[in-house]
């Protein structure tokens, strides 16, 4: 628990870097990957647990109840996380913009 301060830190973050410096149309989707990529690791876990062992009767309640623990645990927190960075990131990169106009345009005024 001492590195969750950091965690956090690099998950607002890193969102708000790629959408500030990747400038495409293609930032929605990123982003989205990105926001559900712990979703997707957990299916992709649960996947291949279903396929390469032998499955009991409770399975599925037990993956549901896997999931639940998980979602309050982390992916909820990652969610809200992520999303709060790819908006500071769209902030950023509006003020970064307008901030480069109004240099330019103080530039072409001398």
């Amino acid at each position: 628990m001492e590195y969750a301060n950091e965690l956090m830190g690099a998950t607002i973050l890193l969102p708000a870097l790629l959408v500030v410096f990747h400038r495409t149309g293609r930032t929605f989707a990123e982003m989205a990957i990105w926001v559900l990529s712990p979703i997707a690791a957990y299916v992709i876990a649960l996947s291949w647990e279903s396929l390469s062992g032998q499955l009991t009767p409770g399975y599925l309640t037990d993956a549901l109840l896997g999931f639940s623990i998980l979602s309050a645990i982390f992916i909820l927190p990652w969610l809200v996380l992520s999303l709060l960075g790819v908006f500071l990131g769209f902030v950023l990169r509006k003020l970064i913009l307008r901030f480069t106009r109004w240099r330019a345009g103080r530039l072409v005024e001398r």
